[in-house]
């Protein structure tokens, strides 16, 4: 991967330390608490290498390495040779402690990428740092620091706010903060993602990381290969464990499949991770999952994905997408057994050339190719939503003479529509009720968003009481068929006529009733 050349600041380091040099060179206790807004607890790979035989000794180098880029000293010895007076360390250690102070700083940025080559002669281990010359300054360091508090407030993150909700903010607005810019200057480094919001995968990895700090989080980088070379994160909530791509969240359409997965999640996908010498935890947690905390944009469910609901996502947007919660043991392969399966049924009601399936993390996809999509009715929609979700159906917020409406889908036979979730895919939030019965849906219920507010019409519900029956089927056909102007749908019926027209032709007529009364007595 090429970038733009910068001028380097190269420090050999030939590293020859005993004991008593590293208390000559004045580590103290408290250079964390001096440079860092935050707990030196939260450094994984420090703590890592605490854990290993070797460990004090290897955590005193980390600490020196840490102390030589923060101050800039350009020479430190390290002896290789066995004595009772030395410390011993061997160049692959010395690389591996490396490593992990590397993914341990994102907040030192003025580290080139390709810093940190170490070299043996057998006698002293030498480690080669490259520096960004014009990063290194007092300036940029504020000045980083403070637009990341920053960022974080405009997150809406507080003292206040959970571990969950901590992550999920942060990622959100890394992923919608930053632009993927495979030339920027400083585009594998935290101070391009943030300052100049143009980065690649390191980028976002390590500006994920800085504000997750910050907000008393652990994280650490994690690299691999995911077809090229490739970062992410390792993040802790709640004292779980938690690989989280958000580089491969920044998606159009967004997606949350690798946000928050486990260690199989990400190897079935074909990843690989890089092995430095210390422990990565095996993430097997799931409570934290997307997909176990929020509903998004309708279009995801748990699990076992229906029919009809692929069938209503092909419909408007070519694509059906479902979301896997990451507990049990439901697979890809699961996945496109459902989909051979249902593939006649799926087809024959949503034409085109042909079907195809994708995974992503815990998102599984089927893609329509050649199909017509339906438009949304056409309506002058309300200013702020175009669409909402309700029990994963997707249905449509329109203004019409009586106001705003949501038209929401049928329930199956004998069943209401739980209120539970009502959601605004192209805001991404959730919509207030203003009034619901026993927590379900009927039409003329009331829902509210920002200063707006829509009557739901709930598709074959015309008396509203949240179930259809065969008295919603009777009353459309008494309306088609009544001489009686008042029994027939008119402009003060509009309600009504929308949640029998069920097939959404615009007409409230006998298919419909046919329809709603077959759906009433199950058949």
């Amino acid at each position: 991967m090429k970038r733009k050349t910068k001028r380097l600041l190269s420090l050999v380091i030939a590293l020859c330390i005993t004991v008593a040099c590293i208390g000559a060179f004045g580590v103290s206790a408290d250079v964390y608490d001096e440079t860092l807004p935050y707990s030196k607890d939260l450094l994984y790979g420090r703590n890592a290498l605490g854990m290993m035989e070797n460990g004090e000794t290897l955590v005193e180098v980390y600490d020196l390495l840490y102390t030589m880029v923060e101050e800039g000293t350009e020479s430190l010895t390290i002896n290789t040779k066995q004595s009772v007076d030395d410390i011993v360390i061997t160049v692959e250690e010395l690389q591996m402690i490396w490593a992990a102070h590397r993914f341990d700083n994102p907040q030192q940025f003025w580290v080139d990428q390709y810093g940190g080559k170490g070299y043996s002669d057998g006698t002293v281990a030498v480690l080669e740092v490259n520096y960004i010359a014009e990063l290194i300054t007092p300036e940029k360091r504020e000045a980083f620091k403070n637009r990341a508090l920053q960022f974080i407030a405009d997150a809406g993150v507080t003292s206040e706010t959970d571990e969950y909700d901590k992550a999920l903010l942060l990622h959100d607005a890394v992923v919608e903060h930053i632009e993927y810019v495979l030339e920027a200057g400083n585009a594998h480094n935290a101070y391009g993602a943030l300052i100049e919001g143009q980065a690649v995968c390191e980028g976002y990895a390590e500006l994920y990381q800085y504000l997750l700090y910050l907000c008393g989080m652990q994280s650490h980088i994690v690299t691999g290969n995911a077809g090229e070379a490739h970062a992410w994160n390792l993040v802790r909530i709640d004292n779980e464990y938690y690989m989280c791509d958000p580089t491969w969240s920044d998606q159009e359409p967004e997606s949350y499949g690798f946000y928050n997965v486990t260690t199989e999640v990400l190897i079935s996908s074909g990843r690989t991770i890089n092995d430095y010498g210390y422990s990565l935890p095996l993430c097997i947690a799931t409570r934290a999952s997307y997909f176990n905390n929020s509903f998004y944009g309708g279009r995801y469910f748990k699990d076992q994905p229906s029919v009809q609901n692929a069938i209503t996502q092909i419909k408007y947007y070519g694509v059906a997408r479902f979301a896997y919660n990451g507990e049990g043991t439901y697979t890809y392969a699961q996945f496109r057994e459902w989909c051979t399966q249902n593939v006649n049924t799926i087809y024959a009601a949503v034409g085109g050339e042909g079907l195809s399936t994708y995974s992503f993390g815990n998102e599984f996809g089927l893609i329509c190719e050649g199909n017509t999509l339906l438009p949304l009715p056409e309506v002058e929609f309300a200013p702020r939503l175009t669409a909402i979700a309700i029990d994963t159906a997707i249905s449509v917020i329109a203004t019409q003479n009586s106001g705003a409406l949501a038209l929401c889908p049928m329930p199956e036979c004998g069943k209401q529509l739980a209120a539970s979730v009502v959601y605004d895919i192209l805001n991404n939030e959730r919509i207030e009720f203003v009034s619901k019965k026993d927590g379900y849906l009927e039409t003329g219920s009331k829902i509210k968003f920002g200063d707006e507010e829509a009557t739901v019409a709930v598709a074959g519900d015309i008396d509203g009481d949240g179930i259809v029956t065969v008295f919603d089927a009777l009353f459309v056909k008494k309306a088609v068929n009544s001489t009686d102007e008042d029994n027939r749908f008119n402009k003060d019926r509009e309600i009504e006529k929308l949640a029998a027209d069920i097939n959404r032709d615009g007409n409230a007529d006998a298919l419909d009733a046919k329809g709603i009364l077959k759906n009433a007595v199950g058949n």
